[in-house]
């Protein structure tokens, strides 16, 4: 069922909405429905991280919560604890070799 509703926008940008022939109602409906269906995908992305390592799901870690999939960089991928530390103690064991 469809509800009326009143929107705003401006004088020039409507003129020439008329103009052009664009049916207002149906952009703006379109325009909502397109950005609820991003906000659902980013919330979805936001509760479902995994690491890229191992492939564990877990909450991300924060500034003042450290524990949880942090940020690798420049590598631009998501880490888990476990997967963070088997990678600094094999890069730690690689640079005492190659001392």
């Amino acid at each position: 069922m469809k509800k009326h509703v009143m929107t705003s926008i401006e004088e020039e940008t409507h003129e020439k909405a008329l103009k052009a022939g664009f049916n207002i109602s149906e952009i703006t409906e379109e325009a909502i429905v397109r950005k609820l269906e991003e906000a659902s995908i980013n919330e979805k992305m936001k509760s479902e991280h995994h690491c890229q390592f191992c492939g564990k799901h877990d909450r991300l870690a924060t500034r003042d919560d450290l524990t949880g999939l942090t940020w690798l960089w420049p590598d631009e991928r998501w880490i888990c604890e476990s997967c963070l530390r088997a990678k600094t103690a094999a890069l730690a064991v690689t640079a005492s070799i190659h001392q």
